[in-house]
């Protein structure tokens, strides 16, 4: 009989310790957890001691074995969640959140010999991790994804438009062998992925970020003055697999939308380029692997009509300083240049 509350006390405390541990993203979440189970197991092993009449002295030593108890306990969780990310092929967010900083020696590759392409995945991040935010998915696992899924153009860095400085190497190129070289980035990213070891998650987001989709400038080069055989097209679509889950999904939108957005000016209709790439790829076929609703899709595109607003925001043109003939303009760092008295608006 004596056993009931102590097996009772254990189960209260495991319960609230798997509530306690979501979510586990940072440090301070741990810190957070042991804290907070430190004193529950202090009250339970006090109240488990009342309820069978011990001393004071016997409940100090109960308070005392309880706390610790939720310490080891934790200690254990953390050891075994560790180990078993690698039987079983789970990954934690903290997980993720530590293959993503710019020292994962992968990303810091990317970083030095394609920098264009490293500043549009923190980028095609931002706009991603956003839009997993409003509709409830993972804003980690979209992020990860973001920052390892273009790693494939480390082999041929210049080949792709964000790392060139000057003349596009396919002008001259043959446009059959021109997407050859940019397909290719898919496979040389899993490549690398698997040489890496990185997660199963992220290797999905490397194969499902472009789908199937079609490489329409130089599909419609290689169709000028010619006649478009049936499995021409093929040639110059992306293996796939088409996106499988909702992060996936909103990666291949948010790639999509920030190389395209590039090509934006002041004038254009942020509103209405988004909704047409977003229903370029849904009549395309992209999306229709994935468990996305209509309503889901609806808040994605308001995230990235947001986001990209937010990017787009006017600046204040600074105008060059007149010189005047035989005169030399004060230097903004000359304590006696500007006096204390004056306006900031006063001209000289």
């Amino acid at each position: 009989a004596l056993a009931w509350p102590v097996l009772l006390a254990a189960w209260g405390l495991g319960v609230g310790g798997s509530y306690l541990i979501t979510p586990l993203k940072k440090r301070q979440d741990l810190v957070r957890v042991v804290a907070v189970l430190f004193l529950a197991g202090a009250v339970v092993g006090t109240a488990v001691s009342l309820s069978r009449g011990l001393n004071l002295f016997a409940l100090g030593e109960s308070a005392l074995w309880g706390a610790l108890s939720c310490i080891i306990a934790a200690s254990i969780f953390w050891l075994g969640a560790a180990v078993m990310e690698r039987l079983v092929g789970m990954t934690s967010d903290w997980t993720l959140l530590e293959l993503c900083s710019p020292e994962h020696p992968l990303i810091q590759e990317l970083c030095s010999k394609a920098p264009g392409t490293y500043a549009h995945s923190v980028a095609v991040g931002n706009l991603a991790e956003a839009a997993a935010r409003s509709i409830g998915a993972n804003p980690v696992v979209c992020r990860a994804m973001a920052a390892f899924h273009d790693v494939g153009k480390i082999a041929r860095p210049t080949c792709f438009i964000e790392n060139q400085r000057g003349q596009n190497i396919h002008d001259d190129l043959n446009p059959a062998f021109s997407a050859r070289i940019i397909i290719s980035h898919v496979t040389e990213g899993l490549a690398l992925a698997e040489k890496h070891r990185l997660p199963q998650v992220l290797i999905d987001g490397i194969a499902q970020h472009h789908g199937t989709s079609l490489l329409a400038p130089f599909f419609h080069k290689a169709a000028q003055g010619c006649e478009v055989e049936e499995d021409m097209e093929r040639l110059f679509r992306y293996p796939g697999p088409k996106p499988q889950t909702k992060e996936s999904a909103i990666l291949h939108l948010a790639d999509s939308l920030e190389a395209a957005s590039r090509t934006l000016n002041s004038k254009d209709d942020t509103a209405d380029f988004v909704h047409r790439m977003v229903e370029r790829s849904r009549q395309d076929g992209q999306l229709e692997e994935c468990d996305l609703t209509f309503r889901e899709l609806q808040a994605i595109k308001d995230s990235f009509v947001s986001s990209l607003e937010a990017l787009r925001h006017d600046r204040i043109a600074y105008p060059e300083p007149i010189s005047h003939e035989g005169q030399n303009l004060p230097s903004p760092h000359d304590p006696e240049s500007v006096s204390p008295e004056a306006p900031a608006s006063a001209s000289p």
